[in-house]
């Protein structure tokens, strides 16, 4: 791990732990979007020459839950496509010798055996409800594979499940546990709540201080024993039924839950098989209702 690391998105979620947990020693780079304009390769390219990083974290994305992914494809695929080409291109022309790309389990096949490994990756297309964001992100990942195979640089992708916990203040409400959070508190204290699809679709809910500090382990470890890309989470999952109740109760909602079948629910079953990473000696910290928490503590500053 070098000692000057850029953070792309350190505004966002992931970013800020990013920040926030920062191994000692570490000079972290962390611009806003006014400051590097990642869809200006030419941009890119004078921030690198000029900073000088020697590790780069891209954590940058267009993010959203299936709704928005389904009404905004082109976008999401356009965007993310463009902000990690020209970065990865960027960081291989100017020698970064290590990059960490921020992909997504969403890049697993439709249908790949629950719990996903590394090696099923490309089994398969991903699922169609995210089916423009996944494919940006595997584009990235091969994009990093290649320069890792030819130019022998540390180029690998981290693949992390659902990310939940804090820093989400002042931005809107994406991915299906702030929303459900939106929807108890909006319905509050005992209106009904409709939740997309059947409530069996099984989902692994990581926090986002942990795939920070997963992240940074990963980092840390020597490029030989690494893999060209690695799942993050907990290798377990929860139901999106039992999301909606540990919510409602963390909440104090008392009103009926209702869930709608003829909504899209994606894939029934995604969780990551976290095996290499556990092996590594990495550990998590915080629960679910962890996560539940601190996010409503937030809201409530």
């Amino acid at each position: 791990m070098g000692r000057r690391v850029l953070i792309t998105g350190a505004s966002g979620r992931l970013g800020r732990q990013l920040v926030a947990y920062a191994p000692a020693g570490v000079e972290v780079l962390a611009p806003s979007r006014s400051e590097l304009d990642l869809l200006d390769f030419s941009a890119v390219g004078a921030y690198l020459g000029s900073m000088k990083p020697e590790t780069v974290i891209h954590a940058a994305a267009l993010v959203g839950g299936i709704d928005q992914v389904q009404a905004r494809a082109s976008e999401f695929f356009e965007v993310n496509l463009r902000i990690q080409a020209n970065l990865i291109e960027a960081a291989k022309n100017h020698r970064v010798g290590q990059f960490c790309f921020v992909a997504s389990s969403g890049c697993y096949p439709a249908g790949c055996p629950s719990p996903q490994r590394e090696d099923q990756l490309w089994d398969g297309p991903p699922d169609v409800s995210l089916r423009p964001y996944a494919m940006a992100k595997r584009a990235g990942i091969e994009h990093c594979a290649t320069i890792r195979r030819e130019l022998g640089l540390d180029y690998f992708s981290v693949l992390p499940p659902n990310l939940i916990g804090p820093g989400r203040e002042g931005q809107p409400a994406t991915g299906v546990v702030p929303m459900l959070i939106e929807r108890f508190l909006a319905s509050m204290p005992d209106r009904e709540v409709v939740v997309w699809g059947t409530g069996r679709a099984r989902r692994e809910m990581m926090d986002v201080r942990d795939a920070a500090r997963a992240i940074w382990h990963l980092v840390g470890i020597d490029a030989v024993d690494r893999m060209p890309w690695t799942n993050l989470g907990l290798g377990e999952s929860l139901s999106i039924a039992e999301v909606a109740a540990t919510i409602q109760r963390v909440v104090g909602h008392t009103g009926p839950i209702t869930f709608d079948p003829t909504k899209p629910e994606g894939v029934l079953d995604k969780c990551n098989d976290c095996t290499i990473l556990l092996d590594s000696g990495w550990r998590p910290e915080f629960t679910f209702e962890d996560s539940v928490r601190s996010i409503l503590a937030q809201r409530n500053v």
